[in-house]
Formats: structure tokens, C-alpha cells, sequence
């Protein structure tokens, strides 16, 4: 064999005073360059984050919604209207039932949502944009000059992010208008429990709970969208906004400009954390709370992970877990769904 054919280019690059390729990252952290000529060094390769949104615990029991008009359509029979999808994702209990003491509510149905799942899928599938995460600040003090000018400086504050912040995303809304009207649904009950015309669940009120807030997760994966490098968390917050407004707007000359298509939402939440490891056990957390097959103790019990080859046939059915050792985003999902869809795929040749 030709031993030629063994010199890589990396090994060129190694006598070369740009230096190895596999150990440019490696070489910078390690040593000093003492040449003006940069080495062969990879920057950042993140690949876009993924928004995950808790489902907030409103009231929409039947007794709630007759007391306002705007929610009647909320009553409607048909499970697979937009109107039961807004009912079902804001009001777990609706598809669970509810029962404390003498009073209950019967389980209701929607084939439009997947009461098991802690998020809002269509918040995440729907994101175009979002913005307005803060800085770190390392608030500094400095004192009075003295008689040269001389001044004294010390780090005088805590970097914690718990002052009011401002989240602004933007949703790609579907025909329907589904997202829209989420939202409007969401805000206007939040408003009707704080004028006392509608009452929250009975475990709210013990709990002393706001249970029309949200907490939004922020994952930040690898150019593989495999592993989470950085996770963010915002403290449980509401939206400020819906522009409803823009729907009643009218031009003759562009029709279609004036249909709603992309929703800003303005979200207003106390405090922000970045890469503390606690937020990947209180995501795990939220997940297994809807889900408890999620639990550690149960999971390879029940559900099975996805391989990353069968991920697409499992599109819209799997269940998100952050592996605390390794850092994956794993998908997993239930056992006799996943033994039926691949037996099906094997039959029809697929897989």
C-alpha cells in the first residue's frame, strides 16, 4: 500500500504555522499563539433553539363559560373543532375530569390534543421568532475620585435576572386562526377571574395559584439537533397582547395583507435563568407531571426512545426528556404505539 495514501490533510496542516485542524480548539485553550497568524479554529455550531410553553390551569368548566358570552362558542359538541382544541389545551381538567368532595365535572373529549403532553405543541411548531431574552449585568460600584483622580472599583450587585422582562414572539398562525384565538381565550379569562366573574379550580384557589401563567423553556441544540448546549427558562409569566385588532383592518388594494398570518405575543415574566443544571430536572419535571411514564422509575417500562432513523415516523406523538448526563434531547414514546407503527412500516416495506 502506497503510505502516501495515509497523510491526511490535517497532517499537512500540523507542519504548517496554521497548525492541525482537530486540535485547533484544543491548542487555543492550552497555549499562547506566538504568531500573527491565526490557527484553524471552529467557531459556534448551534443550531436554532426549540420553545417549549406550559399549559396553564383555567377553569372552563361549563358553569364558568355560560357566565360570559364571548366563551359560548367554547360549548360547542364537536370534539374536533378549534373552539373544543381551545378549551381542551387551556383547561387540563376538562379531558381529566375534576372531582373535590361533593362537587365533580365528567371528563370531556377533544381528538385535537394530547392531554398527556405539559406543553403547547403548536407554540412550538408555530415560532417564527422571539426575542427580548436579557444579559447578564454585573452591576459595579466605583467611588468618589481623589486627589489624583484615583478612583476605586468593586462588583456591587447580583447578577440574577429577576426584574421584569419583556418576551416578544412571533407565531406563524394556520388556517382558522387557531393561535389567535388561543390566546384571546387565555387573556380574556385571566381578566374575568380578577373582575370575580369566573372562578378558578378549587385547587387553585388552596394552592394560591396563578394559574393563567406559562413557563417557557428555551433549548439551544447542536448543529445535530441531538445534544442541548445552552437552556434557558423564564419564571411563570402571562402575554400583555393579542392583536386582534389587525384582523378588522381593511385594504381594497392588497386583501391579503390584512388577514392576520404572523402573531406578535408580548409576554411578561419575573426573572430569567441561562444554564443552571436545575432547569434540565424541572423540565424532565413538568413533562412527567402530565405524563408519569416519564419518571425515571417507569420510563423503560413503558415507552421506548426513539433512534434518531425513526424519529420521522413518529412526527407529532413522542414526548421530549433531557438525558442529565449526556445532555440529549431524547424522544420517547409509548410501547404499543411504537410496536404498531413499526410492524405497520415493516408490512408496507417501508422500513
Amino acid at each position: 500500500m502506497d503510505k502516501r495514501s495515509k497523510f491526511s490533510v490535517d497532517d499537512f496542516l500540523r507542519t504548517t504555522v496554521y497548525g492541525s485542524k482537530d486540535r485547533g480548539i484544543s491548542d487555543a485553550l492550552y497555549g499562547l499563539n506566538n504568531t500573527d497568524v491565526s490557527g484553524i479554529i471552529e467557531g459556534p455550531t448551534d443550531s436554532s433553539a426549540l420553545l417549549f410553553m406550559t399549559r396553564p390551569d383555567l377553569n372552563l368548566s361549563a358553569d364558568n363559560i355560560r357566565t360570559v358570552r364571548q366563551l359560548y362558542p367554547l360549548l360547542t359538541k364537536n370534539e374536533y373543532t378549534l373552539q373544543r382544541w381551545v378549551r381542551a389545551t387551556l383547561d387540563p381538567h376538562y379531558i381529566n375530569g375534576f372531582s373535590a368532595g361533593k362537587a365533580s365535572v365528567a371528563p370531556g373529549k377533544c381528538g385535537l390534543v394530547n392531554n398527556q403532553q405539559a406543553f403547547i405543541p403548536v407554540l412550538t411548531n408555530a415560532l417564527k421568532t422571539m426575542s427580548g431574552w436579557p444579559d447578564y449585568i454585573f452591576p459595579k460600584y466605583t467611588s468618589s475620585e481623589g486627589n489624583f483622580k484615583q478612583v476605586y472599583q468593586q462588583v456591587d450587585g447580583t447578577a440574577e435576572i429577576n426584574n421584569d422582562i419583556s418576551l416578544s414572539a412571533t407565531f406563524s398562525d394556520l388556517r382558522g386562526n387557531p393561535i389567535l384565538q388561543l390566546f384571546t381565550i387565555w387573556g380574556l379569562v385571566a381578566t374575568l377571574q380578577y373582575e370575580g366573574r369566573i372562578a378558578p379550580w378549587p385547587n387553585c384557589i388552596m394552592g394560591d395559584e396563578l394559574n393563567y401563567t406559562t413557563r417557557m423553556f428555551t433549548l439551544v441544540l447542536d448543529e445535530f439537533k441531538h445534544t442541548v448546549t445552552h437552556i434557558a427558562s423564564a419564571s411563570p409569566g402571562f402575554h400583555n397582547n393579542v392583536p386582534m385588532g389587525e384582523m378588522f383592518n381593511i385594504n381594497r388594494e392588497d386583501p391579503a395583507s390584512s388577514r392576520v398570518r404572523d402573531i406578535n405575543i408580548q409576554f411578561s415574566v419575573p426573572g430569567v435563568e441561562y444554564d443552571d443544571p436545575i432547569l434540565i430536572t424541572e423540565f424532565n419535571t413538568l413533562g412527567a407531571q402530565f405524563k408519569p411514564e416519564l419518571l425515571p422509575e417507569h420510563i423503560t417500562q413503558y415507552m421506548i426512545k426513539l433512534p434518531i432513523a425513526e424519529k420521522n415516523h413518529f412526527k407529532h406523538t413522542s414526548y421530549p426528556r433531557i438525558n442529565v448526563d449526556t445532555l440529549e434531547l431524547e424522544w420517547w414514546v409509548d410501547k404499543p404505539l411504537y410496536h404498531a407503527k413499526i410492524n405497520k412500516l415493516k408490512q408496507t416495506g417501508l422500513i
